[in-house]
């Protein structure tokens, strides 16, 4: 069953991150009503949200940026469907164990962003690593479940999907 959960959660990662590299993105004013009704049953108090859609060959994800409770999220929502949630986690709290895997990974690299992400009950973190600056810098996506194993890394032609 774990390996299953496993399973679930890289191939929600896998599919998110291709979405940018694939679709066109635009800003948009509210989602459908369907997305509306959905956030507003798992999201309680008033939030002010950036709502994005992006549309691939296959799919039109809606994705949501806000902050609640102080916490910096994205919510992500294929076909009008919830697809997964991701929270940014500051450094600070970064689990000791996927610190030292990041530091070994990515030797020369520092960690810029860290998430949380969940899609229905899997969970897995994606570590964001950045060396040098402006256009010339190379950005790595580490991915790791919940309890901090390396799971693999993304293209960084798909990384791109997460910075908008």
């Amino acid at each position: 069953m774990k390996r299953k959960m496993l399973f679930t959660v890289v191939l929600a990662a896998a599919a998110l991150v291709q979405v940018q590299a694939q679709g066109k993105s635009e800003k948009i004013e509210l989602p459908p009503d369907q997305v509306i009704k959905h956030f507003r049953a798992y999201n309680s108090g008033t939030v002010e949200v950036d709502w994005r859609k992006v549309e691939t060959e296959k799919n039109v994800y809606v994705i949501g940026s806000y902050v609640l409770n102080g916490d910096h999220k994205k919510v992500f929502y294929r076909d009008n469907a919830h697809f997964c949630t991701e929270t940014q986690i500051p450094l600070e709290y970064c689990p000791a164990k996927l610190k030292a895997a990041v530091d070994t990974l990515a030797a020369g690299f520092t960690m810029k962003d860290l998430y949380y992400q969940s899609a229905g009950r899997d969970r897995a973190y994606r570590a964001v690593m950045r060396k040098g600056k402006g256009k010339k810098a190379v950005v790595r996506d580490l991915l790791f479940n919940s309890k901090g194993d390396f799971l693999r890394e993304e293209k960084p032609e798909n990384a791109q999907f997460y910075r908008f």
